[in-house]
């Protein structure tokens, strides 16, 4: 069975990968998991770690019915939240530590494609953009507050 996996990132305090599906889940119908790959075992985590299953994440009035289709994620340097960046909705999720959706970000139109998302030491963010029909693809420092 194949799986399309676009979100990869390091979680330095758990010592692992987290991987996000972007399109059928492994295991679940009911959400999108993310998934962890032991860097020290060397092994593929069965069961996803988190499971996002609100249906505010899953869905966004206007659009076609996919659900959450994660196209990046990274671990907050200093907070330890993930971030899930959904491409095809132009939206950001941010979970807590626990793997429990805090917040549904709609990004604005400066994101004509967002399918990366990164963080400095200092904990500011960056997502990226691939090129949209109007406009060059790009990298944009992003505050929340």
């Amino acid at each position: 069975v194949e799986h399309n996996i676009e979100g990869l990132t390091y979680d330095q305090k758990g010592k692992r990968l987290f991987l996000a599906v972007k399109d059928k889940d492994l295991v679940s119908n009911d959400g999108k998991g993310v998934y962890a790959f032991d860097l020290t075992a060397k092994k593929l985590t069965k069961t996803p770690v988190y499971i996002i299953s609100s249906p505010d994440a899953l869905q966004q009035k206007g659009k076609k019915k996919k659900g959450l289709r994660p196209s990046a994620i990274g671990v907050h340097p200093l907070s330890n939240e993930t971030y899930i960046v959904d491409g095809p909705k132009s939206q950001l999720l941010l979970l807590d530590q626990a793997g429990k959706l805090k917040e549904l970000i709609v990004l604005g139109s400066q994101f004509a494609k967002p399918e990366g998302i990164t963080f400095d030491k200092a904990g500011r963010m960056f997502i990226s953009n691939e090129r949209g029909k109007k406009s060059a693809a790009n990298i944009v420092e992003v505050s929340l507050k």
